[in-house]
This record gives structure tokens, C-alpha cells and sequence, in this order.
């Protein structure tokens, strides 16, 4: 069953790729909502600003007490952050927990 096959038949199928656009054409980025350097962020929810987060509160919040701690400076996601953001990310969450801890 594992023998190989040579498959050379074309299916008329196109590869895709992730947009339309030509190779190498640059997408405008739009205005990101979560940029503190954004002039349409709303600054009356930031709660506490670091060296590389801040921490706000959400307009529409998903449960009762719901912090954003963001990034500064655009980050797609975590897994792209440096170690700093990284670190101070983990202050913030550290931070946010004990002092829910408290309240209850």
C-alpha cells in the first residue's frame, strides 16, 4: 500500500496563495486599534503603561474585571514579541492575578 506513485496529472487547479496580490505588492496596513501611538485610541481605558505593554480596559468587555494587556509597539502576537515584551507581558498578567486574588 505504501508504494509510490507518480502522480503527473493536472487537475487544472491553481496554487493559492494566502492574497490575490502579486508577489511581493505590499497590502496598506490599516490603522491598528490596539496602537497606543494610534491618534484614534481611546485613551481614557488605558489602565497602566510600562516599558514595552500597557494594560486597558475593553469597550465591550467578554467577562466581568476584563483586562487587555497589549504591546506598545505593533507585535502581530506573542510569538513574534522579544523576550522583553514577552517578560513584561508576564508582570502584567503576574500583577493583574494577585490582585484578583485579593478582591475575592
Amino acid at each position: 500500500m505504501s508504494a509510490e506513485v507518480e502522480d503527473n496529472v493536472d487537475r487544472g487547479g491553481r496554487k493559492r496563495r494566502r492574497n490575490d496580490n502579486t508577489a511581493g505588492e505590499k497590502v496598506p496596513a490599516a490603522p491598528c486599534w490596539f496602537c497606543l501611538s494610534n491618534v484614534d485610541v481611546e485613551k481614557h481605558l488605558v489602565v497602566a503603561v510600562g516599558d514595552a505593554c500597557y494594560a486597558a480596559m475593553p469597550k465591550g468587555p467578554l467577562v466581568e474585571d476584563h483586562v487587555m494587556v497589549l504591546s506598545i509597539g505593533h507585535i502581530q502576537s506573542i510569538v513574534a514579541a522579544p523576550e522583553d515584551v514577552r517578560n513584561e507581558l508576564q508582570k502584567f498578567k503576574n500583577a493583574f492575578t494577585l490582585a484578583a486574588d485579593k478582591v475575592r
